[in-house]
Parts: C-alpha cells; structure tokens; sequence
C-alpha cells in the first residue's frame, strides 16, 4: 500500500532528522523522493530530493555514498522532464560518490536510466552498451528488479531504436505466452 510506505518513510525521515543522522535522512528522503516521483508528483520529489541533499551537505560538508538515492531520484524527474544533461549528470554523480553501491538495484537502476537517456538523446553506440550491461546484470536480479522487468527494459530500447527482431528475441525469452511469427 502507498500510503502506508508513504507514511513510513515520513516517519523515518523525521526520526532521522530528530536524531541528526545523515543516513537515515538520505535513504528515507531519498526513497520517499522517490515514491513521490512514482506517484507523478514531481514537484515534491524533486523537492524533498534536494532537500535532504542539502541537509547532508550542511550536516558533513560532503555527500556520503548513500546519496545516490536522492541523485538517482533527481535523475529519474530529469528523464521524464525531458532534461536529459540534467538527468545524466545526476546518475553520473550518484556513481561517482557511490561506485559500489551495496545494493545491486541501484546499479541495475542506473543502467536502465542511461540506457533511456542515451536512447533519447540518440546515442546508439552508449545504449547499446548500457543494454548489453543491462543483460549482463540479468544473472543477479533480485526480488525487486527481475530478471523479466531488465530484460523487459531492453526489449523496450530496442523496440524505440527501430530494431523490432532484437526486441522479440527478448521478449520471447520473458513472454510467458507464444508471440505470433511473421
């Protein structure tokens, strides 16, 4: 329930920012940032995002790597504003104070935002590569981003880059159903 998760995390945030603890205040935030921009409230997540990036900032003078959940957030909004230098750069900084992030989701959510972003910006060449990361990763999916959702995400780039047999070639492989042949 979204509420419920919404509500959770409001209150962990504050509890955080109560207790002065940067982490809390940045998983929590960052991830209720993130709920927001689910929702298509982008205005608040984008919001909040900075917000608790400010407070870290303020609070240790630097951006610790769990930072790269509000930054992954701001790129997401980004993405979908259609600012894609905006969008990159953020997922950018979020590697780079994060390269080896303790949760394989984030990689996995960082390739698939680059892959979009170099896709609309008409990169071929980098969405390629950020597919062929994609498909690499598929092996360590999780519970929370499966093996289907990434090979789903590809099927989609390639479906957007004109290449229709690559798409279903990976789509049979996660389609539960027989697609028609041609």
């Amino acid at each position: 329930d979204i509420t419920v998760s919404e509500r959770a995390l409001a209150q962990a945030l504050e509890l955080g920012r109560a207790q002065g603890t940067v982490y809390i205040v940045l998983v929590a935030g960052g991830s209720l940032a993130n709920l927001f921009t689910i929702q298509g409230r982008l205005g608040e997540g984008e919001a909040l995002a900075r917000e608790v990036l400010q407070y870290a900032l303020a609070q240790t003078g630097t951006l610790p790597s769990c930072a790269s959940i509000p930054l992954a957030t701001l790129g997401e909004i980004g993405y979908t504003r259609n600012q894609m230098a905006q969008a990159r750069q953020f997922i950018q900084n979020g590697v780079i104070i994060d390269p080896h992030p303790t949760s394989l989701n984030m990689v996995m959510q960082h390739h698939v935002l680059l892959a979009q972003i170099f896709n609309a910006e008409g990169n071929q060449q980098a969405t390629q590569a950020a597919i062929q990361a994609i498909l690499e990763l598929e092996p360590y999916a999780t519970h929370a981003v499966t093996g289907q959702d990434l090979k789903t995400h590809c099927a989609l780039l390639y479906t957007r880059q004109g290449q229709a047999a690559q798409a279903e070639q990976i789509l049979r492989q996660v389609s539960p159903y027989t697609l028609p042949t041609h």
